[in-house]
């Protein structure tokens, strides 16, 4: 059964396209597809179509966007046109965009166009504007009588995550409980306040208004202790909850595969793990007092009617009247809170760039373009706070219209009920206050259904993450007995359409050789070692460790006996000790000073002031390039690794140091695969395998080999 969205509460029969954001920083196309199908029935997201039809980090074709189309149902028409053209097109249209980037076309007509962009939101521009991104190609999307209108929507459940949370139950029964007793004072105090007014102030009976005074004050003292020790449940209990949540998002986030990183924004998944705080303000707090403000309400209402159903009826229209209010505001309110994240996470992405890249930037004196381009990305930011913040104050305006006339009118015929004798003066001040809890507890409530819709939003940024698949956990255990890898019939491009990185690899590397992968840049000889590496899945073919297929190994099992220095690796801040053990609890700190040696560092760690205990980091860090790359290595060879995997790891080092480290690793008997320019490193193995024009092959010698 397919779940209504909100915008079918509003337009019932009226087809709508919705914007849909893209996650990977390729998959814009994906992101086109799902709201053209979404118009039309088909209600899919990005994470369904992410599955069914996975881009590579190098995009996708117009040629197999209108493939993917095809299958979900459409007929697809890619056309050639002119800005005036466009006006002909079956709207929504796919259009390509600044030659890298496709949008979605909602409308065009009085000079002005409206565009769903997946990585900029909806956008409305002139036709000058549109003309300086537009190239001309155009897809036309239409459905066909294979379409199904259906709901396949990928859906992060709220109940997914405090199931797996201990001691929410308890929290929750707690605070319920302790609200229940405020609330019982809350109830109480109109029933004082009138007794006051109609019963002791004309019989001027002290005694009475004493018992009332001191009986009170102690039902006073008992409230402020049961808010007090309220406040602490939701105080313990959200730490643990935030905690929990946290742990277990980021446990799924590190088991993710390497391709999930390469195709975002640091900042962006900074961003999505932030939604994790609003999900906890609710759980543990908004979710209790919601029930109780329900409950509240209701009470309250029915007290209002029994001193004056008339009374009743206005307040009760005037909350109707803010409710209606609030869903008319929700889907503006939505959509501005959505932009605003994400354009805060493309403000932050841009600094952390800034600040990681500062030695290019001063280099190539481009301090004032960064701080241009930064500053265009907070522009962003704060407009869109601003745009957040205005429609509150309108909903604020409205609102406080709607109450104030409802509460003049109330006030106004309470008095003619007093002026009637129908009405006690305390009765008007006892209806005035259930009436003031009322709207309280009602607004409240009206509230946290909107705060639930909006965590809709938390919820779907954090799917990114949470449904995303993990590398599998299980696999056999493969136990690198002696380091042999043969490679059968292996093929991989990163798109089915696109020309292979390499096809029908066949080679074996032999216990304790050293191989030196060879070829032109971007010939694949990385990605042929991430293969290798259990990192990335190839598309045909398989990869046998001792006899073993890697494909049904266990992944962390595999790695934790080999090792690997990558061209991107980095240092963690930290010891120089912690680096190279790799934060291990029970370091063998002679192992990690013998694996120092063995990649040539050991002396100049000893030079420095603080030695093995000199604070390093991915910046501000005073190592060489040359340092770096040997305590990289150290760290490496410290896992005392059945195979070590190397990708240019040496390219710093002068050839008398390099021919050291390689003679000391030699001496391990591990077998070696190393990613290599250097005509040093060539010589230094024992084979040589060339990586170029889609093929692998063996080379008979070194002697062709020197030189890409």
């Amino acid at each position: 059964m397919t779940k209504a969205s909100l915008e079918q509460l509003y337009f019932v029969g009226r087809r709508t396209l919705p914007l849909i954001r893209q996650a990977e920083t390729t998959e814009c196309g994906n992101a086109c597809l799902a709201m053209i199908a979404s118009f039309h029935g088909h209600r899919t997201d990005i994470a369904s179509l992410r599955r069914r039809f996975p881009t590579s980090a190098r995009g996708v074709t117009l040629r197999l966007l209108a493939e993917n189309a095809g299958r979900i149902g459409f007929a697809s028409r890619a056309l050639r046109l002119e800005l005036k053209q466009l006006n002909r097109v079956q709207l929504p249209a796919i259009l390509h965009w600044d030659l890298n980037h496709f949008v979605v076309l909602k409308s065009i007509g009085r000079g002005k166009a409206v565009i769903h962009d997946p990585a900029k939101g909806a956008l409305t521009m002139s036709l000058e504007e549109l003309s300086e991104h537009f190239t001309g190609i155009v897809l036309e999307l239409t459905p066909t009588s294979q379409f199904e209108q259906q709901d396949e929507r990928i859906r992060l459940k709220m109940s997914s995550l405090w199931s797996r949370l201990r001691g929410l139950g308890g929290a929750i029964a707690q605070t319920l409980l302790l609200s229940v007793v405020i609330q019982v004072y809350v109830i109480g105090a109109p029933q004082y306040l009138q007794i006051v007014v109609d019963t002791v102030l004309p019989s001027f009976d002290l005694n009475l208004l004493l018992t009332l005074a001191i009986g009170f004050a102690l039902f006073l003292l008992v409230n402020v202790v049961a808010v007090v020790i309220r406040h602490l449940v939701i105080l313990f209990a959200g730490s643990a909850m935030s905690y929990q949540i946290s742990i277990n998002l980021f446990s799924q986030l590190i088991r993710l595969p390497l391709p999930f990183f390469e195709r975002r924004q640091v900042g962006d998944l900074v961003s999505r793990f932030e939604s994790i705080e609003p999900i906890k303000q609710f759980l543990t707090g908004g979710l209790v007092l919601g029930i109780v403000d329900g409950l509240m309400a209701i009470v309250t209402l029915a007290l209002m009617f029994a001193y004056s159903p008339t009374l009743a009826v206005i307040s009760l229209s005037a909350l109707i009247l803010y409710l209606i209010l609030r869903l008319m505001m929700f889907r503006s309110l939505r959509r501005a809170s959505e932009e605003l994240i994400i354009t805060g996470a493309i403000e932050n992405t841009n600094f952390i760039e800034t600040v990681r890249g500062i030695l290019a930037i001063k280099s190539f004196s481009q301090e004032e373009s960064r701080k241009q381009r930064w500053q265009n990305y907070l522009a962003d930011s704060v407009n869109q706070s601003v745009r957040v913040k205005r429609l509150d104050i309108v909903f604020d305006a409205a609102s406080q219209l709607i109450s104030g006339i409802e509460n003049v009118i109330v006030i106004y015929l309470a008095a003619m009920m007093v002026m009637d004798a129908e009405f006690t003066i305390g009765m008007i001040f006892a209806f005035m206050a259930y009436r003031g809890q009322f709207v309280n507890k009602a607004v409240g409530l009206v509230e946290l259904l909107i705060q639930f819709r909006m965590l809709e939003l938390h919820l779907d940024r954090i799917s990114d993450i949470a449904m995303a698949t993990p590398e599998p956990a299980d696999g056999e255990l493969l136990t690198i007995y002696q380091g042999r890898i043969e490679v059968r019939n292996l093929r991989f491009a990163y798109e089915p359409e696109l020309p292979s990185v390499f096809k029908d690899a066949n080679f074996i590397i032999e216990p304790g050789e050293s191989v030196a992968l060879v070829g032109p840049s971007g010939g694949g000889k990385t990605t042929l070692l991430k293969l290798m590496m259990g990192l990335m899945q190839p598309n045909k073919g398989e990869i046998l460790i001792d006899g073993a297929p890697l494909a049904r190994a266990n992944p962390a099992y595999y790695r934790s006996q080999i090792a690997s220095v990558m061209q991107d690796d980095l240092l963690f801040a930290g010891s120089l000790t912690e680096n190279i053990t790799f934060f291990d609890l029970d370091p063998d700190l002679e192992w990690a000073r013998r694996c120092a040696e063995m990649a040539d560092i050991h002396e100049e760690i000893t030079q420095m002031a603080m030695g093995y205990e000199t604070p390093v980091g991915d910046m501000g860090s005073t190592l060489s390039g040359g340092q770096v790359q040997r305590v990289l290595l150290a760290r490496a060879l410290y896992r005392r690794p059945r195979i070590l995997f190397v990708d240019e790891a040496t390219s710093n080092l002068d050839v008398k140091t390099e021919r050291k480290v390689n003679e000391a690793i030699s001496a391990l008997g591990i077998t070696r695969v190393m990613s290599a320019h250097r005509p040093e490193t060539i010589r230094s193995a024992d084979r040589i395998i060339v990586v170029a024009s889609g093929s692998v092959t063996e080379a008979p010698s070194d002697d062709n080999l020197t030189s890409d």
